[in-house]
């Protein structure tokens, strides 16, 4: 059984029949073409997988150049547990790999924020408490929610993504706006949005992530009076990304 398995392994992944067919010789049926349909639908599952990931790296080098670069990432990245739903979280890092795509240089990053996006939607994170402006007094700590990924690239992400998502244009500017971003990625109503942020947003969220609690960021910033932590700390009560 066992070496009929690995046979049936080197027939799917790298296309080397010679072993299978010498194993199944006497049966009569045209196993070559068994052996594709298996093949095709292997393929086919895992690159349905990726393209629900990564729509955005789609839309960017086209449908035959995301199925061709699929198929290279599944050979070299074969799933090792039946559940998939963490398949392709280093997508990007392969992407970087790939000389012929090292013009678009933006391209992993990109994919970064895809998985990043669609790691927010598949949260299942579940609040009993939401802090809310009407409810905000009742609590003297805070915490963010888990599930919301702080996001920041030397790109210009925020136009690059609009832009392959917007109906109007249909091919990239070769010339980018100047400038990086730094985004927060969270869930409303089962629909994943993105806000962007400047350097201090970005540090303070990042930290206060990090240091679980409000409280536990006394020491680097002051919570009351400072205008700038006020202010982002309001766009995350609005956004009801806080906890307690």
């Amino acid at each position: 059984m066992h070496n009929l398995q690995e046979a049936f392994k080197n027939s799917l992944i790298l296309n080397d029949d010679s072993k299978l067919l010498d194993i199944i010789s006497k049966n009569h049926t045209k196993i070559e073409e068994c052996i594709d349909i298996y093949r095709n639908n292997f393929y086919a599952n895992l690159t349905n997988t990726l393209t629900i990931i990564y729509p955005t790296v789609k839309k960017l080098i086209g449908e035959n150049c995301f199925e061709y670069l699929c198929k290279l990432y599944i050979k070299n990245n074969l799933p090792k547990k039946s559940n998939l739903a963490n398949y392709g979280n280093n997508f990007a890092s392969y992407i970087q790999s790939i000389k012929e795509l090292k013009h678009l240089n933006y391209l992993p990053s990109i994919a970064k924020l895809d998985c990043c996006m669609d790691n927010v939607y598949n949260s299942n994170a579940i609040y009993k408490i939401e802090i809310r402006e009407d409810n905000i007094s009742y609590f003297d700590d805070f915490k963010i929610k888990n599930y919301i990924r702080l996001f920041k690239s030397k790109h210009p992400i925020d136009f690059i993504y609009k832009f392959c998502n917007s109906k109007k244009q249909k091919n990239i500017p070769t010339e980018l706006p100047k400038g990086d971003n730094k985004l927060l990625i969270f869930k409303q109503n089962h629909i994943v949005k993105y806000m962007k942020l400047d350097n201090f947003e970005y540090e303070f969220l990042f930290n206060f992530k990090k240091y679980k609690k409000l409280s536990n960021i006394q020491c680097k910033y002051d919570l009351e009076d400072d205008i700038k932590v006020q202010k982002i700390l309001s766009k995350v009560l609005r956004l009801k990304l806080l906890t307690y």
